[in-house]
């Protein structure tokens, strides 16, 4: 479990978080919502250590090790799927080590076939999937993902999102991702998290309580959930 305690931050003359609390389940996949410029990937770098100039805590039962999955996959072009995801763990992982964490991440991710090839013959799903892979033989206990199913078409998306959630069971690290895209947040959330405008607080908490891969966007579990969401989006915008 993590939990951040308090965090306060401003830019300028103003206030980005008052006090702002929350915490993330180990093991879950938590997703931030909220509108541009409420501070979504400022959290993500706050919890990466990537943004200091804050003020609160963050605790957690266990030492944090972070992987990052980008909106893009910032895969080498000039290295194969296999040589990407063994530039990261060079100097991370023991040697011994490094054939076997490959072997099982591109399993995870059914990218077997694809290991020997360049990223420019891979389909924009099938670089996120690298990029995921990458991030699962990276020695981390948290994924942070930062709008990972953007810049994909609506197919795409959909294909990689019923793919992550099968995925989900066998990467056995936490998962914080943001979003701006409601279903992504629906289909692949354990919980999501409603942020409000500056200075950023939360709005709402939601669980998903619906399993996995029994999730329907259309059913009515699911779509109270959405109502719920736009409801409160809804008072925002209107102040």
């Amino acid at each position: 479990m993590i939990r951040l305690e308090n965090i306060n931050m401003n830019y300028g003359k103003g206030d980005i978080f008052s006090d702002l609390t929350f915490k993330i389940e180990k093991n879950k996949v938590t997703t931030i919502i909220g509108e541009s410029g409420c501070g979504k990937t400022t959290i993500l770098n706050i919890i990466a250590g990537i943004v200091k100039t804050f003020r609160g805590d963050i605790i957690s039962d266990e030492d944090i090790e972070i992987s990052y999955m980008f909106q893009e996959s910032r895969l080498l072009p000039w290295k194969t799927v296999y040589e990407n995801i063994r530039f990261v763990l060079k100097d991370n992982v023991p040697e011994n080590q490094v054939e076997d964490r490959i072997a099982k991440a591109l399993e995870i991710v059914n990218m077997q076939e694809h290991r020997n090839e360049y990223p420019n013959n891979l389909s924009g799903g099938m670089k996120q999937r690298v990029a995921l892979a990458r991030s699962i033989a990276f020695p981390s206990n948290i994924i942070l993902m930062d709008e990972p199913f953007s810049g994909l078409d609506y197919y795409r998306k959909v294909q990689l999102i019923d793919d992550f959630n099968r995925m989900v069971k066998d990467i056995n690290k936490t998962i914080i991702l943001v979003t701006h895209d409601i279903t992504a947040a629906l289909m692949f959330s354990d919980k999501i998290i409603l942020l409000g405008n500056r200075p950023t607080e939360i709005i709402e908490e939601y669980e998903v309580g619906v399993e996995r891969q029994k999730r329907d966007i259309l059913s009515k579990e699911i779509k109270d959930i959405e109502d719920q969401i736009y409801s409160s989006m809804r008072k925002l915008s209107r102040g």
